[in-house]
């Protein structure tokens, strides 16, 4: 009699399982690119190469999908360790690379604006830390173990939707927090010239804007 480990995949939300759990990731890392797009002055470079990685984390989770759904026996090993690896380098892509641009915007803006800068470097590494540690041990103990022998791996992964919803809604409340912190008042303005001028609503920015009153604190 085989295990229950070793029986095949038959149901729809046994086999759609690390599909759905990609889309969630997939709908947060967009939102993680536009942001990168925006605070980067709409620069197309710098999200061209971080949406590459993510577009093919979720192909490679639709094709562990479909061998899992096949008829015919076939290993999703391959495309899943594609999907974890890809899931987890496009982590480390956005986090890096949105960390890069504030830290360098720091000589741009007052001193006020500065701090605001220096806490959502911290924040950006905060929110990303769970998702993406998690997605790490999802992709070690499923190289580690057969995925006939033990099924670690799957009590990680079903913890990234969580996780993922989790970072996002954490980096959009911990906007007010941070405005506050640095002075911005609780208004958007505009001033021209200046990229860091950005809608409250749009991202979890604070307004920067270069012609702010030099008496704020």
């Amino acid at each position: 009699m085989l295990g229950a480990l070793e029986l095949p995949y038959t149901a729809w939300w046994q086999t759609g399982n690390v599909v759905m759990v990609a889309t969630v990731g997939l709908y947060v890392q967009v939102f993680y690119c536009y942001r990168l797009w925006f605070i980067s002055g709409r620069k197309v470079l710098y999200v061209l190469p971080v949406g590459t990685v993510i577009l093919f984390n979720y192909i490679a989770a639709c094709f562990v999908t479909y061998t899992l759904g096949a008829t015919k026996k076939r290993s999703p090993e391959m495309w899943l360790a594609a999907h974890l690896v890809s899931s987890f380098v496009g982590d480390i892509m956005l986090t890096s690379s949105t960390a890069y641009i504030l830290l360098r915007s720091q000589k741009d803006v007052l001193p006020n604006s500065a701090r605001a800068l220096r806490s959502l470097v911290g924040l950006t590494f905060k929110t990303a830390a769970p998702a993406t540690v998690c997605t790490l041990f999802t992709l070690i103990f499923s190289q580690v173990y057969n995925h006939n022998d033990k099924l670690i791996h799957i009590g990680f992964n079903e913890a990234l939707p969580n996780l993922f919803a989790f970072s996002m809604m954490w980096s959009l409340n911990a906007r007010r927090a941070i405005r506050e912190e640095g002075g911005f008042g609780h208004t958007p303005h505009s001033a021209s010239g200046s990229h860091w001028t950005c809608r409250l609503e749009d991202v979890e920015l604070p307004t920067f804007n270069h012609d702010e009153n030099t008496d704020q604190d």
